[in-house]
């Protein structure tokens, strides 16, 4: 189904989610924590579409798969044991603009 969550929600359980899904985040790149997200599966495209139309409508843009998402969290969850939603959202931030993953 379709919907909006935040992202925090995506950080916390990203093992809640199917290796064939993909992370939309707003297009602004203006992300936080409580940032509206979309998790879509792109198999589910029709011919002809780059994105989601869910994405579209809502502004999202892809930002990583699933797969992406669940590497990060589980590096940062290696490096410290009790990672916050914060501390979280730090090794995404990075990993976003660094192509690498933090060291905490």
């Amino acid at each position: 189904m379709e919907k909006l969550i935040k992202l925090e929600e995506v950080l916390l359980n990203p093992n809640d989610y199917s290796w064939a899904d993909s992370l939309f985040l707003p297009e602004n790149k203006n992300w936080n924590i409580n940032s509206p997200a979309a998790v879509l599966n792109l198999d589910d495209l029709e011919e002809g579409e780059v994105s989601p139309q869910f994405a579209l409508d809502n502004k999202l843009i892809l930002v990583f798969s699933i797969q992406e998402v669940q590497d990060i969290v589980e590096n940062a969850n290696q490096q410290r044991e009790k990672c916050s939603v914060n501390d979280l959202f730090d090794a995404f931030l990075f990993y976003c603009r660094n192509d690498a993953f933090i060291s905490l």
